[in-house]
Parts: structure tokens; C-alpha cells; sequence
């Protein structure tokens, strides 16, 4: 099946090691279009931690190998921190880990070789939290929220609620929690806005954004949970 390739982009390239110092123009092809979002296993989260200099210089830009290498380079020393084979040994793994894709090649002026253009497969990345669908419903959500229990509860140096009361309401909560995260990550797709924040944010602290979000926005769109939190806990908190 043949692909439709698309110039993206003619522009000037600076060849700082030519003899006469002369620019050279070249055109970038491409075939490939990066998601908006992608989840990613634990160990696919691994790799992006690993190498996210080289993720992060990748957001919405296709680079080649050479240009990925000159990221590198460390001018007191005088020379990269790595060498232009580790580059592209990180960027195999990434691409077999589906990290990033070749997405066109470039072809530049005085030149019949092409060079591949690496882009990210996603401009989102978000890591999985759970498999197991609904996990605060089941065992696991009840262990939570049984723990959940006594940290709220000792903080006040109270006995523990009902632990049934605080099952319902983890449940509400981390359902609610759940839904909202999605809400925000699919209205990435249509909002340059929020897929410009995401893009930019490390994965780690994306979990924290969304989290904290999710309660903000519970709080104002559903102000009754505060009702459910009081109802399941003031009594205990109230008792001397």
C-alpha cells in the first residue's frame, strides 16, 4: 500500500562544519502523524524516564539522528556526552518500545542522502494507573479505603467510621476522579491549550496535575460529595 508522503516544512540549514561555511536548504517529508494521546505500560513508562531528554526534545518536531546528537553536546567539555551510535541505539529501543516512529526522511541540497526524521508517536504520554476495570469497586478499592479510614481518623486521633460509609464514598470519589481524568485527556484532542500543557508536562508530574484537577473540579461540579464526606465521618470526628 503506498503512502501519501507530505512536505512538511523547506526551510535553511546552517552546515557549521563546511569548508566554505554556506547554508543549505533542505525539505523535510512526511508520512507520519503522532497521536494526541498514549498510554503506556510500567515498562514503557521505564524507557521514557530513561531517555525523556530525548522525548522532551521531540515534542511537536521531527528531528533527525544528527540533530538528536548535537543536543548533547557540552561546550565546556568540548564535545557530546554521547556518541552518535548510542543515539541512535536509544532511539531503536524507543522505536521498538513505540516511544517514537520514523516519520519521513530529509533531503538536503547537494545530497542524495536521505536522513530518517524521528518524531514521537504521541504528544501525550499518560501512564495506565490500573488494569483491572473499576478497581475501586473491588477488594482492592475496600483495602484503600479501610486504610484511607484510619489516616483520616488517627490525624484527628478519632476511633474509625463505618467502614462501609467510607467504602461508598471512596468509591464515588475515585469513580468520579476516574471519569474526570479521561473527560480532561479526550478534550486534549480537540485543545491545543491543554495538548500544549500536557506535551510540555514530564509524565511524572502529569499524574499529580491530573489528580489534584480531578478534586478541584469534583468539588465544583458535584459540591454534595463534601455532604457525603461530612455525613461519613462527622459523627466519629464529633465524639470525644
Amino acid at each position: 500500500m503506498s503512502v501519501k508522503l507530505l512536505i512538511k516544512v523547506v526551510s535553511v540549514m546552517e552546515e557549521k562544519n563546511s569548508e566554505n561555511n554556506k547554508t543549505r536548504k533542505h525539505k523535510d517529508y512526511i508520512s507520519f502523524k503522532p497521536k494526541v494521546v498514549k498510554f503506556l505500560e510500567a515498562d514503557e513508562s521505564k524507557i521514557l524516564y530513561e531517555r525523556y531528554e530525548i522525548i522532551g526534545a521531540l515534542r511537536n518536531k521531527y528531528m533527525t539522528a544528527k540533530e538528536i546528537h548535537n543536543l548533547f553536546f557540552e561546550k565546556e567539555a568540548n564535545k557530546h556526552r554521547f556518541t552518535i551510535k548510542t543515539i541512535y541505539r536509544h532511539l531503536e529501543k524507543m522505536e521498538k518500545t513505540g516511544l517514537v516512529a520514523v516519520a519521513g526522511h530529509r533531503m538536503t541540497e547537494g545530497s542524495r542522502i536521505a536522513e530518517k526524521l524521528y518524531a514521537r508517536t504521541a504528544s501525550i504520554f499518560f501512564q495506565k494507573q490500573d488494569d483491572d476495570y473499576k478497581w475501586w469497586e473491588k477488594e482492592k478499592g475496600k483495602m484503600i479505603s479501610e486504610k484511607l479510614n484510619i489516616l483520616v481518623t488517627e490525624y484527628f486521633s478519632k476511633q474509625p467510621a463505618e467502614s462501609k460509609a467510607v467504602f461508598e464514598l471512596f468509591k464515588a470519589v475515585a469513580g468520579e476522579e476516574n471519569r474526570i481524568v479521561m473527560d480532561l485527556l479526550d478534550k486534549a484532542k480537540d485543545s491545543e491549550k491543554l495538548s500544549d500543557l500536557y506535551s510540555k508536562t514530564s509524565l511524572d508530574k502529569i499524574n499529580y496535575i491530573n489528580l489534584y484537577a480531578a478534586i478541584f473540579i469534583l468539588l465544583l461540579e458535584k459540591p454534595e460529595i463534601l455532604k457525603q464526606l461530612e455525613d461519613t465521618f462527622i459523627k466519629t470526628l464529633t465524639t470525644s
